[in-house]
């Protein structure tokens, strides 16, 4: 009876093994596609799979044996390489703290019809970028935000924009201790704050005007 249940359970797992490889090269092509829109045109995401090998192990593959669980067989990585020529290595030890952001923002995307997550926060998710990909990753934000309730730290305009809510913080010290403080901006506040990520300290009635016309204009 045991070897018949070992049987049943090992070829359950390597028909997961391969709907999982299916999967992940679905996963991996479509998560390359979202961060080349999101400002990485070079990289190289991949999701390699690995087993462990075990002399008692419940699945047996061209003669090894390896360990298995409620979860399969198999372990999965993420893979990444961000520039040309360079071999894709684990994304844990090469991906900066803006690249995680970014590549979490490109598999949240793709996952957003499934994933169970209610709260998403993306801090530094702009480091490296400006312009017209910084408004990519807003509307990638804005879009997210309408299955989740999502967070973002950010410095750049283009971002900022798109929140429903904005808050200010800000960091105080007396020369013995600091505090931090939060704030919650107001229509005119929101429009003082985005003027100052617009042009600095010196706020003029031109970046005024053109922090409330980026308010305005926000889908």
């Amino acid at each position: 009876d045991l070897e018949t249940e070992r049987t049943t359970f090992e070829s359950l797992c390597l028909r997961l093994g391969k709907v999982r490889e299916a999967a992940g090269k679905e996963l991996a092509s479509a998560v390359v596609a979202s961060l080349v829109e999101l400002g990485m045109p070079e990289v190289r995401f991949e999701i390699a799979f690995d087993r462990a090998e075990d002399v008692n192990g419940l699945v047996e593959v061209d003669g090894k044996r390896y360990s298995a669980g409620p979860e399969g067989a198999e372990t999965a990585e993420f893979y990444l390489s961000t520039n040309p020529g360079e071999t894709p290595r684990p994304l844990v030890r090469v991906a900066s703290g803006g690249e995680i952001s970014r590549i979490m923002l490109a598999l949240k995307s793709v996952l957003s019809q499934t994933d169970s997550v209610q709260v998403l926060i993306f801090d530094e998710i702009d480091v490296g970028i400006s312009g017209r990909i910084a408004e990519v990753v807003g509307r990638r934000l804005k879009h997210l935000s309408e299955r989740c309730q999502t967070v973002s730290i950010t410095h750049l305009p283009q971002i900022a924009k798109m929140a429903d809510r904005h808050f200010s913080v800000r960091k105080e010290t007396d020369g013995a201790k600091t505090e931090t403080y939060v704030a919650r901006l107001e229509e005119d506040d929101r429009v003082e704050e985005l003027a100052r990520l617009l042009g600095g300290e010196e706020i003029s009635t031109l970046t005024l005007e053109h922090a409330k016309e980026m308010l305005s204009a926000t889908p």
